[in-house]
């Protein structure tokens, strides 16, 4: 799990035909705070690449980006 601003990050690879991508897996850090159920939302990251440990590093980069551009996308999918 990694972090990207307010929010954690879980990269999830997976090797397809054509190479490797990641589903990442978002969580506000805040909500660990509290006892229950995280909310989370997914996204399939448009990195694709030749391992397991190159998509995850740029997926991982991709994804603080995101975080930092679409914030309110984010907490719309999270808080539905």
């Amino acid at each position: 799990m990694y972090k990207a601003g307010a929010y954690f990050v879980e990269c999830v690879p997976e090797q397809k035909a054509y190479g490797w991508h990641c589903i990442l897996h978002f969580s506000r850090i805040n909500d660990y705070q509290h006892s229950g159920e995280i909310p989370r939302t997914s996204l399939v990251s448009p990195i694709i690449a030749g391992s397991s440990l190159a998509v995850e590093y740029e997926s991982v980069r991709w994804a603080r980006e995101y975080v930092e551009k679409h914030r309110d996308e984010l907490e719309l999918a999270l808080s539905r």
